[in-house]
């Protein structure tokens, strides 16, 4: 049986940025999105997290979206690759491991997060 999930990473990809124009997401939106940023760069991609967070939660809870909120087709997963010099220097550290944390509890896979810490020695868990 071939896992094509995992194949990928084996496989060596070189990507070059800014590219495209957005990811434009909608309730449409469906299959693998992939974003990776440093520093200040996470800051156009935590909306999306916040969004996660609350439309997870609302739907795990049984209630009813806001009017204007839709959530996103059930096969959308969105993977976040961060990196930054530290913990301390990160921004936006605790709302990417709160859905990370939500998304587990809830047993949702639609969140995909990796943080590389460049001064990785003094925080491991990271």
């Amino acid at each position: 049986m071939h896992n094509t999930e995992v194949a990928w990473e084996k496989d060596t990809f070189y990507i070059k940025g800014p590219m495209g124009r957005g990811l434009h997401l909608t309730s449409e939106s469906q299959g693998h999105y992939f974003a990776f940023c440093g520093g200040t760069g996470v800051l156009v991609f935590l909306d999306i997290v916040a969004y996660m967070i609350i439309v997870s939660t609302l739907q795990k809870e049984n209630q009813k979206l806001p009017e204007g909120m839709t959530a996103f087709h059930k096969d959308f997963v969105f993977h976040l690759y961060a990196s930054f010099q530290n913990k301390s220097m990160s921004i936006g550290f605790d709302i990417m491991r709160g859905l990370e944390s939500i998304a587990k509890k809830l047993g949702l896979t639609n969140f995909v997060l990796k943080i590389r810490l460049s001064d990785f020695k003094d925080e491991p868990e990271c």
